[in-house]
């Protein structure tokens, strides 16, 4: 009896379906890893930005008070000001606004509401407060220290 050289068809159908189960594994993990770096990217934005606004309020720049307001709307974003009081200031002054990708959400401040980091002037010191985003279920949090330490 001759022996043929050559696969059969179950074993091709093997080969292709474990290849595919792989790929898809691969695919998943790739994806988590871009959601991951992402999310990574965004808090350290708002990390830098963060120090920025305590770095101008401890400087007594303007002799006002430096920070940011975060809004978790339709599209979410935050705002980077100064001003004599608050946010509500009419005196306020809004540096910049960064809205996030549209991926990434925040979970702190919750659906509809706004959150408040505001730095004294001079003194640099704010309420210990954190920020929390989110993308597709992984989360990052910010936390503030009442000292002002952004991390």
């Amino acid at each position: 009896m001759p022996h043929n050289k050559g696969f059969t068809l179950l074993e091709l159908l093997l080969v292709v379906t474990i290849l595919a189960i792989l790929a898809s594994f691969s695919a998943s993990s790739y994806r988590n890893y871009g959601k991951s770096v992402e999310l990574d990217s965004v808090g350290k934005n708002i990390v830098y930005d963060l120090r920025q606004m305590r770095s101008r309020a401890a400087a007594g720049d303007t002799r006002r008070n430096w920070g940011a307001h975060f809004v978790n709307g339709v599209q979410d974003y935050y705002e980077l000001f100064s001003t004599p009081t608050n946010y509500a200031d009419a005196g306020k002054t809004i540096v910049s606004s960064v809205y996030l990708p549209t991926t990434v959400k925040f979970t702190t401040p919750a659906e509809s509401a706004n959150l408040d980091i505001i730095f004294a002037s001079i003194a640099a010191t704010t309420n210990a407060n954190s920020v929390i985003i989110n993308s597709e279920g992984v989360t990052k949090t910010i936390n503030v220290t009442a000292s002002g330490t952004a991390y």
